[in-house]
């Protein structure tokens, strides 16, 4: 599951930029994009050299993260090397105090209290916040074919920095950075081996939301609601007996001790995003706003390498449990597929429905997807 790291998967890509460039064109790039082989470094590695700390002025940022998960959660790890990092980087004028399990207010009221500078910045996940971000829901949507992390991370960057179907629901944050983790499985409370969708006929699954509910009507399960830090306590009491959750929630949670059979079958993939309140970042001195922009590739490598080494862990803790990861059948995956196609064109209407572009982000989205799994997935 490990990926090639991305300086190897630069110089190749380099190296086909410059071959393409001979011939005149790019085919294999989207279209009117400024995709790496374009001259982006959308995707390239981070710079891990440390610059020089820059002057000192005697005065200290701080800023309060409000971070809803638990501190043994991925995220938690990367945001506060992150800090650690700027702090140095800064000679201390930068102080990022992570605020974890949602000490400064309920996950629901993240966004808003960024906003109205009752926190200073937080990290969550864009689909709980139903109607504020809904064209980057086109990523989550089932069986996009997001192959991992890094794959979701630079979609979701590319949408970001190279089209404006993003600027608007986000122009009240500044964005550190939009990031993905690995995709998610889908667990079973029951050992039973699942091959098809007549073997999870009837089935309660936990589902984030949206349109995967219609997806998770559309496979035979009953879409249920369940809290991001609630998945325990609903398998525990039968609420649910099946779900997606992504692994770092599987961990957090300990879901494996609720679990019997898990398919890992890159379902669906995650948006994630880590902002500060805008004014906030807007009075800080140009030398300090440049290094919170040059962070953002080193933290998507940082955490998409911590959500890699977890999905190795949790696969091998699972494996020791007696409990089957398995991946996806070519039937399963198949009814699955055309499962999803259905609820891909509900999305595109929905969002026509509501003045946006509908169909023009999932395009672009699909396209940015096959473009980066090309690149970027083993």
């Amino acid at each position: 599951m490990k990926k090639t790291r991305l300086s190897a998967i630069l110089a190749l890509v380099l190296i086909a930029a410059m071959l393409l460039a001979g011939c005149g064109n790019n085919a294999n790039a989207p279209a009117n994009s400024n995709s790496p082989a374009n001259g982006s470094n959308t995707s390239s590695p981070a710079d891990n050299s440390t610059p020089a700390p820059v002057a000192n002025d005697g005065k200290t940022y701080t800023f309060k993260i409000d971070y809803p998960n638990p501190e043994n959660s991925c995220a938690f790890v990367a945001m506060t090397e992150w800090a650690d990092m700027l702090r140095e980087q800064s000679n201390g004028q930068l102080d990022f105090q992570i605020c974890a399990n949602g000490q400064l207010g309920s996950i629901m009221d993240c966004v808003s209290n960024c906003v109205g500078g009752l926190t200073d910045g937080f990290w969550s996940a864009m689909t709980i916040y139903a109607g504020l971000y809904r064209p980057a829901e086109a990523l989550t949507l089932p069986m996009m074919g997001v192959k991992n992390g890094d794959v979701g991370s630079a979609v979701l960057t590319a949408m970001l920095e190279e089209t404006d179907y993003y600027t608007e629901s986000l122009s009240n944050l500044y964005v550190v950075t939009l990031h993905s983790s690995t995709p998610m499985p889908v667990g079973f409370k029951d050992s039973k081996e699942i091959n098809s969708m007549a073997d999870m006929a009837g089935l309660n699954m936990r589902v984030t939301g949206g349109y995967n509910s219609n997806w998770v009507t559309a496979i035979g399960c009953n879409p249920v609601s369940v809290g991001s830090n609630d998945g325990y306590e609903y398998l525990e009491k039968g609420i649910i007996n099946s779900f997606l959750y992504d692994w770092d929630k599987i961990e957090s949670s300990a879901l494996l001790e609720q679990t019997g059979y898990i398919i890992d079958g890159q379902l669906s993939a995650s948006e994630l995003l880590f902002c500060l309140n805008k004014d906030k970042y807007n009075a800080l001195p140009d030398e300090l706003k440049t290094l919170i922009d040059d962070s953002a590739q080193w933290f998507r490598d940082r955490i998409c390498d911590l959500f890699d080494e977890q999905a190795d862990r949790m696969i091998a803790q699972a494996e020791s449990m007696n409990i089957p990861v398995v991946p996806i059948s070519d039937e399963l995956n198949a009814e699955f597929t055309a499962a999803a196609e259905d609820v891909w064109q509900e999305w595109v209407e929905g969002m026509n429905a509501a003045g946006y572009d509908g169909q023009g982000i999932f395009d672009k989205t699909r396209e940015y997807i096959d473009y980066y799994n090309g690149i970027l997935a083993d």
